[in-house]
């Protein structure tokens, strides 16, 4: 059982936007639709058989050539990504953890569309911390992370006191999670339950995961 000590009364929880809480693989795929069918070539994609974020070679694409769709679907298409959360259970996280909505973007207008997409959906009042490309979020001090990037588990594992909750999506099927410092979830707001539930069973203020 993995233990975290409350340091000054709250932990920092790193909860990842893209993929995570933010379906954004539905309408960028549905532009690939587009575009092959545009050429003669059509290859009808979908997001249950090419959910994936981090390695685009199961569509046949590379990332290079998907960056350009992702940047066009959060700038011209934001107000038709599905929010993946309860709202009301992020905000109950509130309450006893402090909660930090974590993306990485590379300019001004992705990074502002994120942030009316946030506003729609009742999300506008977090803390929202935007990342440029390659910067590490493990470095920033949070202790938990609700997030779905594969790249996270070996980090989290080789640091202490820190744990992720590994939310499945076809990307990191093949990562193992022990339970304790990596914990795979369904869901967003299963892992939000289970951070909860937690508060509840710890009158000394101590958070006990991995059970």
């Amino acid at each position: 059982m993995l233990r975290l000590l409350r340091r000054d009364g709250t932990l920092r929880i790193s909860l990842d936007i893209d993929v995570t809480i933010a379906r954004i693989h539905k309408p960028i795929l549905e532009e690939l639709n587009t575009i092959n069918a545009a050429k003669g070539t059509p290859t009808f994609y979908t997001e249950d058989t090419h959910m994936t974020q981090y390695d685009w070679s199961g569509v046949g694409e590379s990332w290079s050539t998907i960056k350009p769709l992702y940047d066009h679907v959060w700038v011209n298409r934001h107000h038709e990504i599905e929010l993946l959360a309860d709202v009301s259970l992020i905000y109950g996280l509130c309450a006893h953890y402090k909660v930090e909505l974590v993306t990485q973007k590379d300019d001004h207008i992705t990074s502002l569309s994120t942030e009316l997409w946030l506003r729609k959906h009742g999300l506008g009042g977090l803390n929202l911390n935007i990342l440029a490309n390659g910067e590490d979020r493990v470095s920033m001090g949070f202790e938990i992370y609700i997030d779905d990037n594969p790249a996270l588990v070996a980090k989290v594992k080789n640091c202490e006191d820190k744990v992720l909750f590994l939310v499945t999506r076809r990307q990191n099927e093949q990562e193992e999670a022990d339970g304790k410092k990596i914990i795979r979830v369904p869901s967003v707001d299963h892992a939000s339950k289970m951070l909860l539930e937690c508060v509840r069973a710890s009158p000394r203020r101590r958070l006990a995961l991995g059970r």
